[in-house]
């Protein structure tokens, strides 16, 4: 590797660090995904309002319920005392053995507070409400007024006079729900948006009480955070008795659920940059001290041809033995396959081509190949030839090689 290659493999290391530590280590975008998790502190989390149910509360626990309510109820003897449940998503559902459970609980004495935006069909049929949908930019229109100021903004208040604010509150929102059906034998409208429709009631149910809501939003930290609308999640949830409280953090659109190792460390953001720093550390490790360290490589020689050497090693034994006539013999052979392939001349048995054809294809003048093959013909004759009669004889043949035009 030269030396500009280092620098510029250097150059791009650098910027992929700065890169990771700056991801990792930089300001980070607000997280404007709804939440509802009171390990969040994003604007739609539930950071504050958990941290505040000791206040409250005072003197009494706030258990933490991360696992279904069923497995809660089973797993621990708490039937000697009364709770609150408190159930905070934008969709709670709960399952018809766990709700049937939960109704046992409050009809026993518990008290349960549900804030959602959509409720499933078991909790609602079984408290006989029905529930619609509407838009503030709908009931805008309806009413006939024409501020369209008023599209984005959803008001409401609480019934009772020593809770509710004069102006009420107004929270941003296009879409809200309401109850379009109650039972008004055994329910209380405990909060009315300010078209008269109730969005909070209270449902007697036994010995017990069930508080819902349909307006979670306005119990996430990007309202409560501010005084004015602390003032209404805690006026809301001060119908609860005090004592102690069961904090839902099972049924939560934030609640990770990771199938994987790997699923667990890319969802958490400090443990997904320290992995793609390590991953990046692994990288760099291999460029550099990889070929730094490498096993050498073993310098390969290039090929030699041995065919001549070959030739030659051959040539000397007939040459130290004596056999001329065996050589010359080879050399008569070895031009009759050159007359064959290269010129194209074919003859049978032991003859030799003509001086006339052989001068015709090969260009080689005809004097010349009438000697080459009366050299040839003396030498067949011949049972012995003399080291002086070889060197003619392949002198001339070596030579018509190099004079033909093929």
């Amino acid at each position: 590797m030269s030396k500009k290659d280092k620098i510029y493999l250097g150059f791009v290391a650098l910027l992929v660090v700065m890169f990771i530590g700056y991801q990792a280590f930089g300001p980070q975008p607000t997280d404007w995904s709804p939440s509802y998790s009171g390990s969040d502190k994003t604007p739609y989390g539930a950071y504050i309002l958990e941290n505040e149910l000791s206040t409250l509360f005072p003197g009494h626990q706030i258990h933490r319920l991360t696992i279904p309510p069923f497995r809660y109820l089973r797993s621990r003897n708490i039937s000697s005392e009364m709770v609150n449940w408190i159930f905070l998503n934008n969709q709670v559902d709960f399952e018809p053995n766990e709700l049937e459970m939960l109704l046992e609980r409050v009809a026993s004495g518990d008290e349960l507070f549900v804030s959602a935006s959509a409720l499933g069909d078991n909790l609602t049929d079984s408290l006989q409400l029905s529930i619609k949908y509407s838009t503030a930019l709908q009931r805008t229109l309806r009413d006939g007024e024409e501020d369209q100021n008023r599209a984005d903004s959803l008001n409401m208040n609480l019934v009772n006079a020593s809770l509710r604010a004069d102006d009420g509150w107004a929270y941003e929102s296009r879409r809200h729900g309401y109850f379009s059906r109650v039972d008004t034998t055994n329910t209380v409208i405990l909060g009315r948006l300010s078209d008269g429709e109730a969005n909070f009631v209270k449902v007697e149910y036994g010995d017990g009480a069930i508080f819902v809501h349909l307006f979670p939003v306005a119990l996430t930290n990007y309202y409560v955070r501010e005084k004015k609308y602390a003032d209404y999640a805690f006026k809301s949830l001060s119908y609860l008795p005090v004592r102690n409280t069961v904090w839902d953090e099972y049924y939560k659109a934030g609640r990770p659920r990771y199938s994987t190792p790997m699923g667990y460390i890319l969802d958490i953001e400090p443990l997904r940059n320290a992995w793609f720093l390590a991953l990046s550390g692994i990288v760099l490790f291999m460029i550099f001290r990889g070929r730094r360290e490498q096993r050498p490589i073993p310098v390969q020689q290039k090929p030699v041809n041995s065919s001549l050497e070959f030739a030659r090693t051959i040539s000397k034994l007939y040459l130290e033995k004596g056999t001329h006539k065996e050589i010359m013999n080879k050399k008569i052979r070895f031009f009759r396959d050159y007359c064959r392939q290269s010129l194209g001349i074919v003859v049978t048995g032991e003859k030799l081509p003509s001086a006339q054809i052989l001068s015709d294809r090969s260009g080689v003048p005809k004097q010349q190949v009438a000697n080459l093959l009366e050299s040839i013909r003396h030498a067949r004759k011949q049972s012995q030839i003399t080291n002086e009669e070889l060197e003619e004889a392949a002198s001339q043949i070596d030579k018509f090689y190099k004079d033909s035009i093929r």
